[in-house]
């Protein structure tokens, strides 16, 4: 039978790994804007921020994103 701390810590593990899966899918599904934006994110009520969208190398190499 788990305890109560260790219950309240896989609780607040399992909220924050659907958070970061919920804030993943959001940007893969909608690339940000050229301002690194999202557009309005149901899950999270608001627009999401994953960093400004950086250009392509002069090389032609397109840089990923670290997710």
């Amino acid at each position: 039978m788990p305890k109560t701390l260790e219950a309240l810590a896989l609780h607040h593990a399992d909220w924050m790994d659907g958070d970061i899966r919920g804030f993943l899918d959001a940007v893969e599904s909608e690339p940000p804007s050229a301002a690194g934006w999202t557009g309005f994110a149901r899950m999270f009520g608001r627009q999401l921020y994953p960093g400004p969208v950086e250009s392509p190398e002069e090389d032609g190499e397109v840089e990923q994103l670290p997710f």
